[in-house]
């Protein structure tokens, strides 16, 4: 806001996460099946005002796209906001997607095979160490012939290489407690569906069985070879 109010630029624009329509909000509908934003939450409405009356007045436009309907590998879901200083005769209009189903030319998204199918996997420049409890909570392995999942900002939490083993839904499934005692705060949110640790284990784990509705995990041989050499 300082800067728009500084410069009074002719245009301006704002990015943010979907959760902006809804900050500070409990309950209530937001967003249409589709996806568009059928109304903002109180605190996004106020911060769209207050961009509208900055410096002489702003005609302000709000939308979330997703970057993989404009040729981008990615699943990406981000509020877009435009401001158009309401001097200027011009009336803005959002961009047609270039890619999926909504595009002109119902064009085919650009799939992680097409973007980066021929970077050559390096194994001394890829992870193969301990994954914690909250990152394998959900799927992070695509196909080649899909988007990316969303990259996010934390490192810790990027997709996993195409190649990676696949993870499917569990209801029953295993994890693992290390000497550092990295799940003790997860052990104690959801020592209701904890059950005893399994015995005869290598004494640098501990090995516990969870009960638990959407939670991922690696599957096929990798797996199974996992588990018969702890």
């Amino acid at each position: 806001k300082r800067a728009i109010n500084l410069t009074s630029p002719e245009f301006f624009v704002a990015e943010n996460v979907k959760g902006f329509v809804t900050i500070g909000e409990k309950s209530g509908k937001f967003f249409s099946a589709d996806g568009k934003i059928e109304r903002l939450g109180k605190v996004a409405s106020t911060i769209i005002d207050e961009m509208s009356s900055l410096g002489n007045g702003y005609d302000v436009y709000y939308k979330i796209l997703n970057a993989k309907d404009y040729g981008v590998a990615q699943n990406r879901e981000r509020v877009f906001i435009i401001g158009v200083r309401k001097d200027i005769d011009y009336k803005f209009h959002w961009p047609l997607p270039s890619h999926g189903p909504n595009s002109p030319k119902k064009k085919r998204y650009v799939t992680l095979k097409k973007a980066i199918g021929d970077i050559p996997l390096v194994a001394d420049e890829s992870y193969d160490g301990y994954f914690s409890s909250r990152y394998i909570s959900r799927n992070r392995v695509t196909s080649w012939d899909d988007v990316s999942f969303t990259i996010p900002a934390q490192a810790g939490q990027v997709p996993l290489h195409p190649d990676s083993c696949k993870m499917g839904d569990v209801a029953d499934g295993i994890f693992f407690e290390t000497e550092k005692g990295e799940w003790s705060t997860f052990r104690r949110r959801f020592k209701k569906i904890i059950r005893s640790p399994i015995p005869n284990t290598k004494k640098k784990f501990r090995l516990y069985t969870f009960r638990v509705k959407d939670r991922k995990m690696f599957t096929g041989r990798e797996l199974t070879s996992l588990i018969r050499n702890i």
